[in-house]
């Protein structure tokens, strides 16, 4: 009978932690300048902090069009959030597929850095898939500072171009996501 009362209390007490922890939104459509946020990465950085990425669409939930990258950090486990940071807007057209990663490997960095994939575009898939238009992956890196999480990214370098210019004419577009699409045989260095 004690065993049964033992197991008892501590699944009530397991199911009062669960019941307590909330879930927060991060990016709530309509809000601080964007009508919809789509895609969604989210990071842990050494020190806990969490990074979050989206798309910010602009105008509306359409797959193309004034879309950025937008940012937002937490200090306590994703319970509460920062404001929105911007960053990359690639004016009125697509800045998408933000695919964050955190770089612990490099000795250089012994704080760690942070790279951010993503892709812009100038025209619907569809019609890039028709060879009327073009996607190109960029990314921005930065250092990651232990009191802020995120110091500063650097400009965005365009990476693309450690493509063969040909396999990407003869393909519809490289571009971010869950997954870099790169074909197999394709070598590249950051």
């Amino acid at each position: 009978m004690r065993h049964i009362l033992f197991i008892l209390k501590v699944f009530i007490l397991f199911s009062l932690r669960l019941s307590a922890q909330e879930a927060s939104q991060v990016f709530i459509s309509g809000t601080e300048g964007h009508k919809s946020y789509r895609i969604p990465a989210v990071i842990r950085l050494p020190d806990g902090k969490l990074l979050a990425f989206a798309e910010g669409r602009v105008n509306g939930s359409n797959d193309f069009g004034d879309i950025n990258i937008v940012m937002k950090s937490s200090i306590d486990n994703g319970k509460t959030w920062s404001s929105l940071i911007t960053i990359a807007d690639y004016d009125k057209l697509q800045a998408g597929n933000p695919a964050p990663v955190t770089d612990l490997t490099d000795p250089l960095f012994p704080q760690g850095r942070i790279f951010l994939f993503y892709n812009t575009g100038n025209n619907h898939e569809g019609e890039v898939r028709k060879g009327n238009g073009f996607r190109e992956v960029w990314y921005k890196t930065s250092l990651m500072v232990e009191k802020t999480g995120l110091n500063r990214l650097t400009l965005p370098r365009w990476f693309t171009g450690h493509f063969s210019r040909k396999r990407i004419q003869n393909t519809a577009s490289v571009t971010t996501g869950a997954h870099m699409q790169i074909h197999p045989d394709t070598r590249c260095s950051l």
